[in-house]
């Protein structure tokens, strides 16, 4: 999954174009997302990373999906059930 960081806290999914807010507050980044359907909050807690190619480094610290009517496809499930457990990495893309 892509997140694209925009201006006035926006994020956009590059998956399916919705977008989400974030937070960014010392070490924690939280991001989240929601539709008709569900709610999907995800903490950070954000380091610099040590890879080359990436920005920062980052554990899931907290994460909670709300699910309105199970019976509805889910669009957030998925990514939910399969968070990393260790870490992401947070690689800065700079345009021109």
């Amino acid at each position: 999954m892509s997140l694209e960081f925009l201006e006035g806290k926006v994020i956009t999914n590059s998956i399916d174009g919705e977008e989400g807010t974030y937070k960014l507050k010392d070490d924690k980044l939280m991001i989240q997302c929601e539709n008709e359907n569900e709610s999907l909050e995800i903490e950070f807690t954000l380091n610099e990373s040590e890879k080359e190619f990436s920005q920062y480094s980052a554990e899931v610290s907290d994460s909670n999906l709300h699910i309105e009517d199970s019976k509805q496809v889910s669009k957030y499930k998925g990514f939910y059930e399969k968070l990393p457990s260790s870490h992401v990495e947070f690689i800065e893309n700079e345009k021109g």
